[in-house]
């Protein structure tokens, strides 16, 4: 299992999803209640799905597994953050 694949799945999920997400609302004049609730979304945890699919297409399933468990760890301070600065 890669460290490199592990964290950039991390940084991809967990930091580069919600700014992608913030500058295309800011793009597309998205504001209120819509803009935040995209914002956060685009920063909860990896879906299970992907497990599913690794197994299937044996895509390096042990490291998906791993990536879920710790965004969905992350999402435990990011997602707090995060509504506190949309507040």
């Amino acid at each position: 299992m890669s460290r490199r694949g592990f964290w950039s799945g991390m940084a991809m999920r967990m930091l580069i999803a919600p700014l992608v997400a913030w500058l295309l609302l800011t793009l597309l004049s998205i504001e209120g209640t819509l803009f935040a609730v995209i914002l956060v979304l685009s920063a909860m945890p990896a879906a299970v799905n992907a497990v599913i699919l690794a197994e299937e297409y044996d895509a390096a399933p042990k490291l998906v597994s791993k990536c879920i468990l710790w965004t969905t760890l992350a999402s435990f301070l990011v997602l707090p953050v995060l509504i506190g600065m949309l507040s």
